[in-house]
């Protein structure tokens, strides 16, 4: 199954990993200011996106801070045993990295990793913690190699493993807490008008697979230019299902940043679609939106800070832009358990927060798939979409949608599943309605 791995939890390293001895403090350090942030923001987020890093130490940061969130819970119970307090964020943020570095090597090879922790502790301005950090990674380091399989269930929540199990079953689950535990590769989707792209062929037409500091450059500078976007496979579904638009079609992207989707629609035509209205709350992701359209270069794509939750009719018109579209895409906030490889940071939202997650998050899909349709023009076409494997974000979704709107009519749906498609997991759902919607009571 994709994604599986056997023995112990020792994870590919970057190249330059080789010897801890070796390393600057640079990348040890920024990543421990990234972690250090986090644990003092438990509620911040971190999209981890997998767009390549513009040089070897930034590589080396994030492969040490995803690392850390990929396996934050399993580093605590490790550390937990010998702190007999909490430690200053900083410090124990340097813990976490330092125990995630010595989880990924053979017993023989993490002395050098411990003694690198306690210079950076003396680096980073902690020198009267030194003893401490040396006393609790020496502890840590003599704890035995864990199994992958063992490990990864440990990085999940339990009550969200428990949920795997009875909807996938025991063996898709272990393959998917596997999955998960993986650092995703770098996906570039290309325009049809890219020659001799970076990258390795894939088994989706139009993404490359990046590897290479070359590669990686010459991806840069074509998502610089417009001609490519970062994405993974599962993002293709939405346009997929849209294709082909009609002539001058007007298009709305509700909650877009940062843009990938309109991006695929606008690459897929030059005439068609005639207008997309890129819709989301203001921010750092609208302004990465905003940024990223800028780049496109494509007058058709204009950029609107609104709440997708409560857009009206009346406030696009008020911005002389169409009042109802051809075709609305929905590509909807969710629990991102489909994509918790690219989101390592979601696990631990989860764990906080507990089933109720769904809850809130269903509900708001819900108020959102009602926004959207009363902004579509009848026979149009709308498209919801998540990065979620759970069932009451997808098909109950559209159920429950399609109950409260009996004049909608679902045409055509994609689910993905990464143990079974070897990419990132979610669904998309193509509808249509047959006259003017309006809210039912």
């Amino acid at each position: 199954m994709a994604g599986q791995q056997k023995g112990s939890s020792r994870g590919t390293r970057p190249r330059e990993t080789s010897g801890a001895r070796a390393h600057s403090f640079r990348p040890w350090l920024r990543a421990v200011g990234t972690i250090a942030a986090r644990l003092a923001d438990p509620a911040g987020t971190d999209e981890a996106a997998a767009e390549p890093a513009e040089d070897e130490s930034h590589r080396r940061a994030l492969w040490l801070t995803r690392g850390v969130l990929r396996e934050f819970a399993a580093i605590e119970a490790d550390l937990a045993p010998f702190l007999r307090s909490a430690p200053p964020p900083r410090v124990r943020a340097l813990l976490m990295v330092a125990a995630y570095e010595i989880a990924q090597r053979a017993p023989e090879e993490r002395p050098p990793v411990v003694h690198f922790a306690v210079e950076a502790a003396k680096q980073s301005g902690a020198r009267g913690q030194a003893g401490f950090v040396n006393a609790v990674l020496r502890r840590v380091a003599a704890l035995p190699p864990e199994p992958a399989a063992e490990r990864a269930r440990r990085c999940h929540p339990e009550w969200l493993v428990r949920r795997w199990e009875s909807a996938f079953g025991a063996e898709p689950t272990d393959a998917l807490l596997l999955w998960n535990q993986q650092a995703p590769p770098v996906y570039l989707h290309l325009a049809d008008t890219v020659e001799d792209p970076p990258g390795e062929a894939t088994a989706w037409p139009g993404f490359r697979r990046v590897e290479g500091s070359d590669d990686r450059q010459k991806a840069l500078n074509l998502v610089a230019e417009g001609r490519a976007y970062f994405q993974d496979p599962l993002t293709r579904h939405p346009a997929d299902l849209l294709d082909p638009l009609p002539p001058d079609a007007r298009v709305l992207d509700l909650c877009a940043a940062p843009g990938g989707k309109t991006w695929d629609l606008l690459r897929r035509s030059p005439a068609t679609p005639a207008t997309v209205v890129m819709v989301d709350l203001t921010g750092s992701r609208f302004e990465r939106m905003r940024t990223n359209a800028t780049a496109w270069n494509d007058p058709r794509a204009r950029c609107i800070a609104a709440d997708a939750a409560t857009l009206s009719p009346a406030q696009l018109g008020a911005q002389s832009l169409p009042a109802a579209y051809d075709a609305v895409v929905l590509d909807a906030p969710c629990s991102n358990t489909g994509v918790l490889r690219r989101r390592p940071d979601a696990k631990t939202r989860l764990a906080r927060s507990g089933p109720a997650a769904l809850d809130s998050v269903i509900a708001l899909q819900a108020r959102l798939l009602d926004s959207a349709l009363a902004l579509l023009r009848p026979g149009g076409r709308l498209v919801y979409s998540t990065c979620s494997l759970e069932a009451e974000e997808n098909r109950g979704q559209i159920d429950a949608f399609l109950r409260r709107h009996p004049h909608a009519r679902l045409l055509r749906a994609r689910e993905s599943f990464p143990w079974a498609d070897g990419h990132d997991g979610g669904a998309a759902f193509l509808l249509t309605v047959a006259k003017p919607p309006h809210h039912s009571s």
